[in-house]
């Protein structure tokens, strides 16, 4: 047998396993298991600061050389763009993204002027980028806020909405932050602006927002077929042609979701308020997150991030949502980098109540019967032990 060669793999700052790897040929390294958060993975090197031998993902690697090596993975970081108040009020606020992002609505305010948009320059006079226009978010970059003469009428700019002291917040594609040394002369200690991602859209802005049992997976803005699929007495399967996407929605509900068939002969899934729904599938971009929401309130439950084999899972809770039909979203990038959504729509009923027993005496308040239930088996047990005490030998 010749002799092998030795790879073990560092995350170098990421997070994740991966087995050490042995040849006695020149083979391909293994795909990478680490991630890291709003980060790229950029390759390996053979030494932690980048100074070493670098190799590609999956690149040939000379085993047959009968060495041992470490290689330690290399991350390059999202991009950010900051959005500077250019003589407006506020303090400056960074954006960063991995891929193409709207960017926040202006969040500053100056008066006796109408915000107009964003400028590359601070004495830029065009507008680059509107308020809430995608960015490609493909260099790190600055954007001044550009202000005209407000109109005559009118309103005057809202105030800048008071936020919760923070030291940072950080959401699926985006996150905000803001620099200790911006706009010192407001004081105070560091704020960020509150960002939330938006839910997926058709063409036009139209959230999708399906009856219980349809399902859409969406491409671009543009539809793909799909399939829907019970396995299972609480799971619904969204499946797209080709089989390269999957998305699978139960409820934990302890025995109290179901799989119903509705008015119009279709499957839909029913989950309870205050229960918890469990998400998971493949098919979205490796190392990426992908968003999870509920529409039309709309509510953001969270995200999850995609493994290394292009896999998610996770559960959240549905406490103090509103009982009714809604749809489910989950929306990323896909393996080709391009935005992807699928969308389920399901039914979340009101949870059970337990039984009260209201006292009729004045004043009287309801008691969980739960509790009446406790009492009488108390005072039964009270009246059975008096009925058994042993003679004291008197009379």
């Amino acid at each position: 047998t010749p002799p092998q060669g030795r790879v073990s793999f560092d995350a170098n700052l990421g997070s994740g396993t991966m087995n050490a790897q042995t040849s006695p040929y020149d083979v391909a390294l293994n795909s990478v298991g680490f991630v890291r958060s709003n980060h790229n993975f950029a390759g390996w090197n053979t030494a932690a600061g980048g100074t070493g031998t670098p190799y590609r993902d999956r690149a040939t690697y000379p085993f047959s050389a009968s060495t041992s090596a470490t290689l330690y993975a290399r991350w390059t970081p999202w991009n950010s763009v900051t959005l500077s108040a250019n003589d407006g009020s506020g303090r400056a606020v960074s954006q960063t993204a991995a891929f193409d992002t709207a960017l926040l609505t202006v969040p500053f305010a100056r008066a006796g002027y109408d915000f107009a948009g964003w400028s590359t320059t601070s004495a830029g006079t065009t507008v680059a980028y509107a308020d809430g226009a995608v960015h490609p978010f493909d260099s790190t970059t600055t954007l001044y806020g550009l202000w005209t003469p407000a109109t005559v009428g009118s309103p005057p700019p809202p105030p800048p909405t008071a936020t919760t002291t923070v030291v940072s917040t950080t959401v699926p594609g985006s996150s905000t932050s803001v620099p200790e040394s911006s706009n010192p002369e407001s004081g105070g200690s560091t704020t960020t602006m509150p960002v939330m991602p938006t839910p997926a859209t058709m063409p036009g802005g139209e959230v999708p927002v399906l009856e219980p049992g349809e399902a859409l997976v969406l491409e671009e803005g543009a539809p793909i077929p799909v399939e829907v699929l019970v396995d299972g007495p609480n799971l619904v399967v969204v499946h797209p042609v080709p089989e390269d996407f999957e998305l699978r929605v139960s409820g934990e509900c302890v025995g109290a979701c179901s799989i119903r068939e509705t008015d119009t002969g279709i499957n839909a899934l029913v989950l309870v308020e205050a229960s918890t729904v469990q998400v998971s599938g493949h098919g979205f971009k490796r190392a990426s997150l992908v968003e999870v929401w509920l529409v039309p309130q709309p509510r953001y439950l969270g995200s999850l991030e995609v493994d290394s084999d292009g896999r998610f899972s996770g559960s959240f809770s549905l406490a103090g949502l509103d009982p009714g039909a809604m749809t489910l979203q989950v929306k990323g990038r896909s393996v080709e980098n391009r935005e992807r959504s699928a969308h389920l729509g399901l039914v979340v009923e009101a949870s059970a109540e337990p039984p009260r027993v209201v006292l009729p005496a004045t004043g009287s308040r309801s008691v969980d019967g739960g509790l009446i239930a406790v009492l009488a088996v108390v005072l039964g047990a009270v009246l059975l032990g008096r009925r058994r005490r042993p003679s004291t030998g008197r009379g």
